[in-house]
C-alpha cells in the first residue's frame, strides 16, 4: 500500500491540476496579466510539471530560506543611512521604485496592477516596510519587508550596480530586519537569487527550508 504524502503536501497527480490552473489563468487575464505563481516545490510536488503542460514556462529556481528572531545576527555596520519610506510618500516611492528598476535591469510594471500601487498600498495598511539605503546623500540599495500570514518576506534587496560589494544590502537587510524582529516573535523568509545571496542571508541567521519555483515564462516559440 503507497503511503501518503505528508502532512501539508499537495500531491494531486498533475492531470488534478489542470481546471484549477485554467481558472486561475482566466483571473488573471481578466486583470490583463499572464498566469504567474511562485511556490515551494516540496510543497507541491506536482505542480511543475502540471504548469508545463498548460504551457507556463520557469522563469527560476531558489533557495528559500528563513531565520527566527533568536537566530538572527545583525550585519556589521558601513555607514550606510538608512531612510524609511513613509506611507504617502511619493517621491520616496518613485526613488524606491527607480533603485529596483537599476538594480535589476528591468522596467518595472505601471498601471493598477504593477508593484508601484502594491507597494503604495502594503505601506498604508502596515504590510510592509521599505527602506533605501543613502551613502553621501545618495540613493545605493533598497529593500523590502512584507509581512502577512504569521511571517514576513524580505524582498526587493536591490543595489546599483556602482554601490555593490561594499556590504550595503546586507547592513540595509539586517537593519529592516531588526526593526521587524523587534517587534514580532514571528519569522522571516526570503528566496535568495544564487550561492552568494545564499552565503549572505546566512550569515544573517537564515538557512535553507526548500526550494521556491517562480513559474510565468512563456514557452519558446510560444
Amino acid at each position: 500500500m503507497p503511503r501518503p504524502p505528508p502532512e501539508g503536501v499537495d500531491a494531486r497527480p498533475a492531470a488534478g491540476w489542470a481546471e484549477s490552473l485554467s481558472r486561475l489563468a482566466t483571473h488573471f487575464a481578466a486583470g490583463e496579466r499572464a498566469l504567474r505563481l511562485e511556490f515551494f516545490v516540496e510543497l507541491f510536488p506536482n505542480l511543475p510539471e502540471a504548469l508545463t503542460a498548460a504551457g507556463v514556462g520557469q522563469d527560476k529556481s531558489a533557495p528559500a530560506m528563513a531565520a527566527l528572531p533568536a537566530a538572527f545576527r545583525p550585519a556589521r555596520r558601513t555607514g550606510m543611512d538608512m531612510a524609511l519610506i513613509e506611507a504617502g510618500n511619493a517621491v520616496a516611492v518613485e526613488r524606491f521604485m527607480a533603485i529596483q528598476g537599476d538594480a535589476f535591469g528591468v522596467r518595472i510594471a505601471a498601471g493598477p496592477t504593477g508593484w508601484r500601487p502594491i507597494l503604495e498600498a502594503g505601506l498604508a495598511d502596515g504590510s510592509m516596510i521599505a527602506a533605501i539605503g543613502e551613502v553621501g546623500g545618495k540613493a545605493c540599495c533598497g529593500a523590502v519587508i512584507m509581512i502577512g500570514g504569521g511571517a514576513a518576506e524580505l524582498a526587493g534587496v536591490g543595489t546599483l550596480p556602482a554601490y555593490r560589494r561594499h556590504g550595503y544590502a546586507s547592513d540595509l537587510c539586517s537593519r529592516l530586519l531588526q526593526a521587524y524582529f523587534e517587534h514580532t516573535g514571528a519569522p522571516a523568509w526570503l528566496s535568495a537569487d544564487d550561492e552568494i545571496a545564499e552565503s549572505l542571508y546566512g550569515a544573517l541567521g537564515f538557512h535553507r527550508i526548500g526550494t521556491q519555483l517562480n513559474y510565468g515564462k512563456r514557452p519558446e516559440g510560444g
